[in-house]
């Protein structure tokens, strides 16, 4: 599998780097865990003018965030990384969780680096996508380069299931928001390529906000911690 399959320009309105922006605010510190090639952090630098701090476990992805950049820990996060590099405002998992074996430990470690009133915001492929649904019924579950079934997933979330994987570790869910994805290989295929990238755009925007559960190939989760207080 490539390292840099996910290297690309990101601001498009409906990827979710930039949907991730419209959830913080100007200036705000971030922690991108699992940053890969720094998409997602330059976004939220251009757009946003936050101070973002990356952790990436591959060299090669970390150098490339480097380079554009990032200021980046090459390695995972551990309590000691925490010690050396603070609170943030916001903790982002983008498309990181689907890739772990345990992702609920690192959820509840990254907590601790949250500030006062600091949140999560995480990007998670849809498991009950249109596409998977019509492989399933076909008896497919074929892994991919990339995407949705991308083969380096090793957990599959539902609108549903990581709402619920939230709030069992102890978190308030505040919004919720969708993409659909429009460069998906599914998408390159008849009768969607007729459409031209623009009207297909346009077309799967109204068919997420009418059925998210079905159309929606990414949910961004905006998480709050509940505090001791109830809060």
């Amino acid at each position: 599998v490539d390292a840099l399959r996910y290297d690309r320009d990101a601001l498009n309105p409906d990827d979710s780097a930039v949907k991730i922006a419209e959830h913080i605010s100007d200036g705000q510190r971030v922690l991108d865990i699992g940053c890969g090639s720094g998409v997602v952090a330059a976004v939220l630098k251009e757009k946003r003018g936050c101070h973002v701090v990356g952790i990436e476990a591959d060299a090669g992805r970390a150098k490339v965030a480097a380079n554009r950049g990032i200021r980046v820990y090459h390695g995972v996060l551990t309590e000691a990384l925490l010690r050396e590099i603070g609170t943030f405002d916001v903790v982002v998992f983008a498309d990181v969780l689907e890739h772990l074996a345990d992702p609920a430990s690192l959820v509840l470690l990254a907590r601790t680096a949250l500030s006062d009133r600091g949140k999560i915001l995480a990007s998670i492929p849809n498991a009950a996508h249109w596409s998977m649904r019509r492989s399933l019924l076909f008896g497919r579950f074929e892994y991919e380069p990339s995407g949705i079934m991308d083969a380096t997933h090793l957990r599959w979330f539902t609108m549903g299931s990581i709402i619920r994987f939230f709030e069992r570790l102890g978190f308030q869910i505040v919004n919720v928001d969708y993409s659909s994805m429009a460069h998906l290989s599914v998408y390159t295929s008849i009768p969607w390529k007729w459409l031209g990238f623009k009207r297909k755009s346009w077309l799967l925007g109204r068919l997420v906000r009418g059925w998210p559960t079905l159309f929606a190939a990414q949910f961004i989760i905006e998480a709050l911690p509940v505090r001791s207080d109830g809060s």
